[in-house]
């Protein structure tokens, strides 16, 4: 059920299937010009039936998303994105450092994985749980869209979606480029 923080800015709690987190928060900015998403869920078929139904809820439609913003390039942030902007038309805004790594890792999935086995063993994982994880990440990469974001994001940037304005602070550390914003 959506959960108004302020007028017009809603926090949609989604499903994340399979992880004991239970649910990731996508966040949706509702304007008289349409709708804005702040992430995008896991890509899988009953996130996306709950995010419709988010959006409903709110008298929305995939169609009314005019962009979404992705704070960083997780699965559980982005999943959803290149579908919702293939239906809608929405716009994809992302930084810019995660863009590249998202270049890279569609490059090469399989060597990545490969170093962060080799990682995970040099760092005392023990080799269950190693493989369990890496067998995980393995399946967890065909889930994974491949998408070109339409505005690369630096930092400093203000996002002005009335009656919102947000300014992009770039915040590096849980991933490359994350971008909370104010």
């Amino acid at each position: 059920m959506p959960e108004e923080i302020i007028p017009g800015l809603y926090r949609l709690p989604i499903p994340l299937p399979n992880n004991s987190l239970g649910s990731v928060n996508v966040y949706a900015a509702v304007s008289a010009d349409g709708l804005r998403l702040i992430d995008s869920g896991w890509n899988a078929p009953e996130v996306y039936a709950a995010l419709v139904d988010e959006l409903r809820e709110l008298g929305m439609q995939v169609s009314d998303i005019k962009e979404i913003l992705l704070t960083h390039n997780h699965p559980d942030h982005i999943g959803l994105a290149e579908r919702f902007a293939r239906e809608a038309g929405a716009r994809l805004l992302l930084h810019q450092l995660e863009a590249a790594s998202e270049a890279a890792y569609a490059e090469d999935r399989q060597g990545m994985l490969a170093e962060m086995q080799i990682w995970l063993q040099t760092n005392g994982m023990p080799r269950k749980e190693r493989e369990t994880l890496i067998g995980g990440m393995h399946r967890m990469a065909f889930r994974i869209p491949t998408y070109r974001p339409d505005t690369l994001l630096e930092g400093g940037e203000v996002l002005a979606w009335h009656p919102f304005r947000f300014e992009v602070i770039w915040t590096p550390g849980h991933a490359a480029g994350p971008i909370p914003f104010r």
